[in-house]
């Protein structure tokens, strides 16, 4: 019973460090914004090619009509998602 405990709390431990390094682009924004998606959001490469800057891409969110992007657009949620899409 010890050994499973053991090995219950390293997997929990390893699985809550994974998602502690996932970024806001990989948690939040991924759902909508990925290849072969029905919601026709752009894919993280067609966002590279027209937003030349993270500060371009921080704008553009910002300024989207969008209604998918309206629970989006916070600036501090859009820097983090810039700061993934633009290492």
């Amino acid at each position: 019973m010890k050994k499973l405990t053991v090995v219950l709390a390293l997997s929990l431990t390893l699985a809550f460090s994974g998602m502690a390094m996932a970024g806001t682009w990989d948690t939040k924004c991924i759902g909508c914004h990925k290849d072969g998606n029905a919601m026709k959001a752009p894919t993280k490469d067609q966002m590279l090619a027209k937003h030349k800057s993270a500060d371009a891409f921080v704008k553009a969110a910002m300024a989207s009509k969008s209604s998918m992007m309206k629970a989006s657009q916070k600036e501090d949620l859009l820097k983090e998602a810039a700061k993934d899409l633009y290492k």
